[in-house]
């Protein structure tokens, strides 16, 4: 991911979703989100998927806490609230209704002019 841009190499995989219905799902952009965090452009990443960065941290400790569990005697316990859960849920839902408003204020949240599927 680090070296191969998603928006010039064609085989990574497009939105199915998207390709379908036209409409940006929650994870449109992640890719190029992901790859712009890893060159240290936070503020492009957010442009392509503002959730998906804000998410990242949280999704960071789950997998680690996975590998520690593992691969490791020591098991780490994974304490997320069933109500964070839900309210991740409906924040993730928000966002994909916003997003794909046809208000100019809204834009913001869709992923960047860049983003083309064909």
């Amino acid at each position: 991911m680090y070296f191969h841009s998603p928006i010039e190499n064609s085989f990574f995989p497009k939105c199915i979703f998207y390709k379908f219905t036209s409409l940006y799902c929650p994870g449109c952009g992640a890719s190029r989100a992901l790859y712009y965090i890893l060159h240290g452009d936070f503020l492009k990443a957010l442009r392509y998927n503002a959730l998906f960065i804000l998410l990242l941290p949280l999704m960071i400790y789950i997998f680690i806490s996975y590998l520690l569990n593992l691969f490791s005697k020591n098991k780490v316990k994974i304490n997320l609230n069933p109500k964070i859960i839900i309210v991740l849920l409906i924040v993730t839902i928000v966002f994909f209704i916003l997003r794909n408003l046809k208000f100019e204020v809204f834009n913001i949240l869709k992923p960047d002019d860049n983003y083309i599927l064909k």
